[in-house]
């Protein structure tokens, strides 16, 4: 496996690893980490490449890596040498900034390389450029477009494609790759692994007499949590005890939004613990009432699906979403919550008071999560996907 961005932690490359381990292959992990360094974690060998730290290499890195010559051969250069020193069967490259070295070695080496595309790159990139208003910019449509060019070659030139939603298989049909090319396998949640994270009954008693609204996950412009305080000032003065609760953001994020608090008197409503270690996410979920997921609708955001939808059902939380194709359908298909309109305060507003003032209806919508989770959105049914991908490349290859 190759992954450009440390590890731990990564739900995604985690669940994947453990199943392949489980089911008896020998996993080994190349990414990039403080110093050179082998570590075993559980069964998986991960094997760290101390290059952030280089002031060259992070040039590098940011310089259109998908394109970026040098960094290309560099990584490719890495994976050789670990398949001389493992000689390892199959190449499962994470995500598309992966691709291009991975399948260069993997054509080296005539072994195949399963592309598993985590996120929908070229629109993820143009979506993350929201933070930084170059959206609309020249640059950036040249960008976009020599991505899509960049994904094409890749699909092409991969023995499979991994995606996480319907939505995307679908998009990438439409562009005319063949149907058994692409697997769905989602980003569900691991019921055992996950139910293994005690309960941290001290998070209960800080937050007693609270109607909890949690939402998990990053501050970028593209996640929606501006829209999602604006409607705390239309919900506060209509629920005494509602409190929303925010984990994740980096500093600089939350001292943004917290300054934004301020600015519409809601600072009392809404609290920021920063980030907050994957062990404790269960319980924070655990003791909330309802949870939320305010992304921007985008090419990015109709063609994914987030980790945290299938936790907060696994723990019987109704979910208030805005209108992002696999959000809408798994919400409506599931009656799990209820999905607003992308970027309106004033929807995300009457969805929480609405299953603030009926407690029926929120124990009914929490009710029918688990019960979807449990028979279909599980990682254990969903990983036989994943098996069969791998049987298949090794009774063609080897």
């Amino acid at each position: 496996m190759i992954l450009d961005t440390p590890f731990p932690p990564d739900i995604r490359v985690e669940k994947e690893a453990r199943t392949l381990v489980r089911n008896g292959y020998e996993v080994h992990l190349l990414c990039v980490g403080e110093k050179d360094e082998i570590e075993a974690i559980g069964d998986i060998y991960v094997h760290r490449l101390a290059i952030d730290k280089s002031s060259f290499y992070r040039r590098l890195k940011h310089t259109k890596p998908l394109l970026n010559i040098f960094h290309i051969t560099f990584w490719k250069k890495k994976v050789l040498e670990l398949h001389r020193k493992e000689n390892f069967s199959v190449i499962h490259a994470h995500d598309l900034s992966t691709a291009p070295y991975a399948l260069l070695a993997g054509k080296n080496a005539h072994i195949p390389v399963i592309l598993d595309l985590h996120e929908n790159y070229p629109e993820a990139q143009k979506a993350y450029r929201l933070n930084n208003n170059l959206r609309n910019s020249a640059k950036t449509k040249i960008s976009y477009w020599l991505d899509r060019l960049i994904e094409k070659i890749c699909i092409k030139n991969a023995f499979q494609v991994i995606v996480v939603a319907e939505e995307r298989k679908n998009q990438l049909i439409s562009q005319h790759f063949s149907e058994s090319k692409i697997s769905i396998l989602s980003n569900t949640v691991d019921i055992n692994y996950i139910s293994k994270n005690p309960v941290n009954f001290k998070l209960l008693k800080r937050y007693k007499g609270k109607f909890l609204i949690t939402y998990i996950g990053g501050f970028g412009a593209h996640r929606g949590i501006e829209t999602l305080i604006k409607s705390v000032a239309l919900v506060k003065n209509k629920a005494c005890d509602f409190l929303l609760l925010l984990l994740g953001g980096r500093p600089s994020e939350v001292k943004k939004f917290k300054a934004f608090c301020r600015s519409l008197g809601v600072e009392n409503a809404v609290e920021f613990t920063g980030w907050t270690n994957f062990d404790q996410v269960p319980s924070y979920i655990y003791i909330s009432r309802i949870c939320v997921i305010p992304h921007v609708k985008s090419g990015h955001t109709d063609t994914t699906v987030p980790h945290k939808l299938f936790q907060y059902m696994l723990f019987e939380k109704p979910v208030i979403a805005t209108d992002c194709l696999p959000l809408k359908r798994i919400i409506q298909e599931c009656a799990c919550g209820i999905v607003v309109k992308s970027g309106d305060p004033a929807s995300f507003a009457e969805a929480i008071l609405s299953l603030y003032s009926s407690p029926r209806l929120l124990e009914k919508m929490g009710h029918n999560g688990k019960i979807a989770v449990m028979s279909k959105y599980n990682w254990e049914k969903n990983e036989q996907t994943l098996l069969k991908i791998y049987q298949r490349a090794l009774a063609l290859f080897l």
